[in-house]
């Protein structure tokens, strides 16, 4: 991940944050395949692999903090939408 900081016409300082996330999704892609069906009843497993940048645009656009113990609820439930399921390792629903 790289964070770049810059000045915007001298109004204030912007912070700018970039991650290569395909690696993830490539790995994830493949652990899907290898995984089948996840079956939380007999399983414990790797579900998600979620790079940090993912965390912080969650953080951005819903001001929920990942670290925050009261907001991480919010978080995890964001995570196993289907918008976010090519972060998923396994299968199904988890």
């Amino acid at each position: 991940m790289s964070i770049k900081a810059h000045d915007q016409h001298g109004d204030g300082l912007v912070l700018e944050y970039r991650e290569d996330v395909q690696s993830v999704l490539d790995a994830n892609a493949r652990e899907r395949a290898e995984s089948g069906r996840f079956d939380r009843k007999s399983e414990f497993r790797r579900t998600m692999r979620v790079p940090v940048i993912v965390f912080l645009k969650i953080r951005e656009e819903y001001g929920w903090d990942y670290m925050n113990p009261e907001h991480w609820p919010m978080v995890s439930k964001l995570l196993k939408s289907p918008e976010y399921k090519k972060f998923r390792t396994v299968e199904g629903r988890i």
